[in-house]
């Protein structure tokens, strides 16, 4: 099976796939007591009253310098969201642009991240997921998403 990488500009809370991540710096009610302690690491409630069957709550990192492991945590945060969308048999999830708001990640550094730890994922365990989808809210994040992968819809193997 293939995997279809997309990229959309909208409100990720409206889609309905099987898992959203959500890497707001305040997380759910329902995911509290769960809450990711560190950077990069990510857990999973029920999606209640959203569309989408399952919510992943993540932890990105806030940016320094670069020089702190913020690669590492943020990959860490994709990959992790990722394992636990498999474990939980999740075959379509959406993502945010982790940490590029108020953690200042730079938008594009952070893109770059992102679409690297997703690729790798899926070399290692392909057809994990039939579709991932990445959903900027902002004009600026969607149009470097769209260019990282040269066109809106994008299948890997």
């Amino acid at each position: 099976m293939q995997t279809k990488l997309l990229v959309i500009q909208g409100d990720i809370t409206q889609l309905k796939v099987d898992a959203i991540v959500n890497a707001e710096d305040s997380l759910a009610e329902a995911a509290f007591a769960l809450e990711p302690a560190f950077s990069g690491e990510a857990v999973i409630t029920d999606g209640g009253e959203l569309p989408s069957r399952y919510v992943i709550h993540t932890s990105g990192p806030i940016w320094s310098d670069g020089n702190q492991e913020e690669a590492t945590q943020l990959s860490s945060a994709y990959k992790n969201a990722l394992q636990l969308a498999v474990s939980n048999h999740a075959k379509t999830i959406a993502f945010p642009n982790i940490s590029t708001g108020s953690s200042g990640y730079p938008k594009n550094q952070a893109a770059l991240v992102a679409l690297t730890t997703v690729r790798n994922f899926l070399k290692e365990q392909p057809g994990a997921f039939s579709e991932i989808i990445f959903v900027c809210w902002d004009t600026e994040n969607y149009h470097l998403y769209k260019e990282m992968l040269g066109s809106e819809n994008r299948i890997i193997s």
